[in-house]
């Protein structure tokens, strides 16, 4: 009996890995009577990536204040382990959420009246999207939609797409 009882508090003391994680980068800043300004990362690529925005293009927006966020929550198979003939696949699902705010003070938006820079001063950049990992262990597909500034110059084209991924995952 004392054997069984060891065994059984020895396996609840092993911590497992949760199934769900929450996966998160922030970045803020606030240029002070300067020039230099911040270029949110915008992809043209089909390949998704972590820390960029993957529907906006590069250089579309323009700030010296901002505040960007990139947030992936992982459920770890809590769905897609529901359903018997998709579970021996072990698929793995995920949702993404991407936003970015920033402005330009007045001194710099005059410096750049030539550029043109766009800011995000009243509404926040935002794109979401749903995606499906471990797909052979080794391949990805998300769907990512653009929330708002739907009618900003590079948005043409850009409202919505489907990325691939790499990734090992064992």
């Amino acid at each position: 009996m004392w054997i069984l009882i060891s065994w059984v508090v020895f396996f609840l003391m092993i911590r497992r890995p949760p199934r769900s994680t929450l996966d998160r980068s922030s970045a803020a800043s606030d240029v002070y009577k300067r020039q230099i300004l911040h270029q949110p990362g915008g992809s043209d690529a089909w390949v998704i990536s972590h820390r960029v925005f993957n529907l906006m293009t590069p250089y579309e927006f323009t700030a010296d204040k901002y505040i960007e966020l990139h947030s992936r929550f992982h459920f770890g198979g809590l769905l897609f382990d529901k359903i018997p003939w998709i579970q021996k696949f072990q698929l793995r699902e995920r949702i993404v959420i991407n936003s970015f705010w920033g402005s330009l003070s007045n001194a710099n938006e005059q410096f750049n009246l030539q550029q043109n820079a766009q800011s995000t001063q009243k509404d926040p950049y935002v794109e979401v999207g749903v995606g499906i990992d471990n797909i052979f262990h080794l391949l990805s597909v998300h769907y990512l939609q653009r929330i708002n500034y739907l009618k900003s110059p590079g948005a043409k084209g850009n409202h919505r797409g489907i990325f691939l991924g790499l990734k090992f995952i064992f």
